[in-house]
């Protein structure tokens, strides 16, 4: 589920106020589920790429219709991921490794 639903749906009011909804549906069709991606701190277990030398960030992404989380380490100053992705919940992904 969305990892914070109040915050997101304080954006998505906006976000409607604004127009930005109507106008993403009308050109490519009604919104069937909402993600959310979250800065977080990197969990226990997950392998840095040794090659990246900078500011990392952990990121998170839940949804509004299953129970799962995906995420991953990047180095945002140098636009390179910097860990394979991680999951959490129900969703089983194919690991996907960095480089």
């Amino acid at each position: 589920m969305l990892s914070n639903p109040g915050l997101f749906e304080t954006v998505e009011t906006v976000c409607h106020e604004r127009g930005t909804v109507e106008r993403f549906e009308k050109e490519n069709g009604k919104v069937k589920g909402r993600m959310m991606i979250d800065a977080v701190e990197l969990p226990d277990g997950v392998e840095l790429n040794p090659n990246i030398d900078g500011k990392i960030t952990a990121f998170e992404a839940s949804f509004d219709f299953m129970d799962s989380r995906v995420g991953f380490a990047f180095c945002v100053p140098k636009m390179q991921a910097a860990s394979a992705f991680w999951c959490f919940g129900a969703l089983v992904i194919r690991r996907i490794m960095y480089g």
